[in-house]
This record gives structure tokens, C-alpha cells and sequence, in this order.
């Protein structure tokens, strides 16, 4: 029994003399940081529109008749006067005929009385209706080649068919278009701009245009042209003449003009949308860093602030209207795993 006494007294010694174990530091998150800047006073905005040709034109026949054949194709460049179809020319040729036998005949006649009058056995009044019947002949004779020349229809300037509107065999009026062409000048966007910001842009302004066929594509454009008077929807039609890159651009396209405007409100601080944190009460806040002076290693305090944002920027920014002031070093990263009074480790970006 005192033996057994003795060895558990030993265990108890040994047991309380061992060391307890180490404890390790808490170490600080590490945070990425934003320095508030000055307050901008412009807005991007984005503006939607559809892209056309700035020297796109409809064109047809300027006689009528029943279209004989088309030989242009949809999208296919042609030079100035290449033959796009024809009409049919029966009517036309028939007409033609009859007008330079008409006009032949006219000219013996004026001939004839002409050599009657020399001779004085035509009167003056005579040969003045042989010299308007010829005329008149020469006039209708140029009439009807005209129109049988207008039978043919052609390339009215070098570059490319958008549009083939009619089909063979159709009957079509005078003027009535048959394509729809476009040269080789440059490609327009052309948006709505609300009354209320009209007077912010003018002509000669710099933008940049997305289009929906080239995603990955940004084009520099310039205001070219602002409408006068609003449409149906209170928007003014506003032009943008692209830099296309030598990419040939198509009508119809859908895109997106960004135009930088005058702030609304004035100036205002704008700041990393992902540093402003929202609360289920609707508050937001973002998280102030304050260094801690005399630390070793640097670090630095957090602290909640209360702010009241505005709209979202296109960059991936927003707007801070109230509760943040520039120069001040706001957390950009890691917002969710801190708390009020926490103290944080600042890293480079």
C-alpha cells in the first residue's frame, strides 16, 4: 500500500511539472485596400441604337414594267454602273421604234418645205410648223430612248447591295425601290437622346460603340449630327459616325454608344461597388482603416461608416453621396470577413 502511495505521488510530480501548452497569436486579417479619390463631376451613360450606312440609299427603276431578270445579289460588292436588272423592254423598244421613224419623217418634211420656202413658193408660217413638227419629233425620240435605256438599271455609285426588295416578274412603278445599297463611306450609329440631357452633348463629341455582332470590339465614334426637333418618343435622334478598323460593318446592327455627360448632382465620390456592404435594414456602410500608430508590424483598425450611394457606374464603380470624404482608405476586399474594431493587415493589391 505505501509503495503504491509512493508512485502515485510520483506520477503527480511529474504530471504538474510539465510545461502547459503555447498558446499561438491571433494573427490580423489581411485586407486590400482603396484610397478614396477626388470627387468626379461626369457620368458615363449608355445609349442603345441600330447601325446604318451614311450613304445608304433605296433605288429602283424610273420607268414601270414587269422586271425581266435581277442579276445583283444580296451583300456583293458591285462598281459604279455595273448592270443589277432589267425590265421588259417590249414596250418600251416598240415605242422607240415609232418615235426615230416619226422623227426620220419629221426631217424630210422640214427638208422639203425648207427648199419650197428658199424658192418662195412655201409660206413663212409653213415652215415654221415643219420646224416644230421636227423638234417636237427630236423631243419625243429622246423621250422614248430614254426610257428604253432606263429599262436597264445600274450600280448608281461603287459598294455593296443591302437589300434586294423585289423578285422577278414583279410589276413595279416608277421610283419604286427595288434595292437597297450602300457605299463604301463610313458606318453610323444612330441613338435617342432624352430632352432632358440634349443640351449636354454636342457635335464633334468622342464615344465609344459596342455592337451586339462584335462583342470583343470597341470603336471610337463622333457625334455627327443631332436632330433638331424629338420623335414620337421625346428622344432626339442623335448620329455617331465609327471608326470601323477596315471591318465592314452591316446595317441593322444593334449597339451601344457610352457617352460621358455632366454629372447630375455635380461632383461625387464614386468607390469599388464590392466595398460597400448592405444591411437587411436597407443601410449600407463601408469599412474605414485606420492605422494603428507605433505597431509592429503595421497594422491598422476598421471601422463602420455609414454611407448613401447613388447609381452604379459601368466601370464597376459606384456612387457615394453622403458619409465618405476622398483621401480616406476604405477596404476593397475581404469586406465580409471583418468586424467594427478589428484590427487588420493591409496587403498590395
Amino acid at each position: 500500500m505505501k509503495k503504491l502511495l509512493h508512485f502515485t505521488a510520483v506520477v503527480l510530480l511529474i504530471a504538474g511539472c510539465e510545461e502547459p501548452p503555447k498558446v499561438e497569436p491571433i494573427q490580423p486579417r489581411k485586407v486590400i485596400t482603396h484610397t478614396i479619390q477626388k470627387p468626379t463631376s461626369v457620368i458615363e451613360r449608355n445609349f442603345s441604337g441600330v447601325t446604318q450606312a451614311s450613304d445608304s440609299v433605296d433605288f429602283g427603276f424610273e420607268v414601270s414594267g414587269r422586271i425581266q431578270s435581277i442579276s445583283a445579289v444580296k451583300g456583293r460588292h458591285y462598281k459604279k454602273d455595273e448592270i443589277l436588272a432589267k425590265l421588259d423592254p417590249t414596250s418600251y423598244q416598240t415605242e422607240f421604234n415609232r418615235a426615230t421613224a416619226d422623227a426620220l419623217k419629221a426631217s424630210e418634211e422640214l427638208k422639203r418645205v425648207q427648199q419650197l420656202f428658199e424658192n418662195q413658193n412655201a409660206s413663212r408660217s409653213q415652215f415654221d410648223s415643219a420646224v416644230a413638227a421636227q423638234q417636237n419629233a427630236q423631243a419625243n425620240l429622246k423621250k422614248a430612248q430614254k426610257s428604253l435605256t432606263d429599262c436597264v438599271l445600274k450600280m448608281p455609285y461603287t459598294g455593296f447591295i443591302a437589300e434586294v426588295l423585289k423578285d422577278s416578274q414583279q410589276v413595279v412603278n416608277p421610283g419604286e425601290p427595288v434595292f437597297r445599297v450602300r457605299g463604301e463611306g463610313t458606318t453610323e450609329l444612330e441613338i435617342g437622346i432624352p430632352a432632358n440631357i440634349i443640351e449636354s452633348i454636342k457635335v464633334g463629341d468622342e464615344t465609344q460603340v459596342k455592337l451586339s455582332a462584335k462583342p470583343n470590339t470597341i470603336f471610337e465614334g463622333k457625334i455627327t449630327e443631332i436632330a433638331t426637333q424629338s420623335s414620337e418618343d421625346t428622344t432626339y435622334a442623335v448620329t455617331i459616325a465609327l471608326d470601323s478598323k477596315g471591318v465592314q460593318l452591316r446595317e441593322g446592327l444593334d449597339g451601344e454608344a457610352t457617352l460621358t455627360l455632366p454629372h447630375p448632382g455635380g461632383s461625387v465620390i464614386v468607390v469599388p461597388a464590392v466595398s460597400v456592404i448592405g444591411s437587411p435594414s436597407g443601410d449600407q456602410s463601408i469599412w474605414l482603416v485606420e492605422p494603428i500608430p507605433e505597431s509592429n508590424p503595421p497594422l491598422a483598425r476598421v471601422k463602420s461608416l455609414v454611407v448613401k450611394t447613388g447609381a452604379l457606374r459601368k466601370n464597376g464603380y459606384i456612387e457615394v453621396l453622403e458619409g465618405a470624404s476622398p483621401g480616406q482608405v476604405i477596404i476593397s476586399r475581404g469586406v465580409h470577413r471583418v468586424e467594427d474594431g478589428m484590427n487588420v493587415k493591409i496587403e498590395s493589391k
